[in-house]
């Protein structure tokens, strides 16, 4: 079974609004912050599993180095 991520606008939102605010900080910053996103989300579509749940099935990933986690479930279809 193939397994592929869909992004909710809301997070999309949160993603270029967190960009922006590093961004403005330095340099590169907003780069190096999506560039981590990015490899938690191939992480997490490499094997779903690999972080824990917290609560009703929501299962929890940390960004590292930026204080961001990518919350996500985990859906048949």
């Amino acid at each position: 079974m193939s397994q592929f991520l869909i992004i909710r606008p809301e997070a999309q939102a949160d993603l270029a609004e967190g960009f922006n605010w590093y961004e403005e900080r330095r340099a590169g910053l907003g780069f190096e912050f999506l560039n981590r996103v990015n490899l938690v989300l191939m992480k997490i579509e490499e094997n779903p599993l690999r972080y824990s749940g917290t609560y009703r099935n929501v299962r929890m990933a940390l960004v590292g180095k930026f204080p961001y986690k990518v919350l996500y479930l985990i859906e048949d279809n």
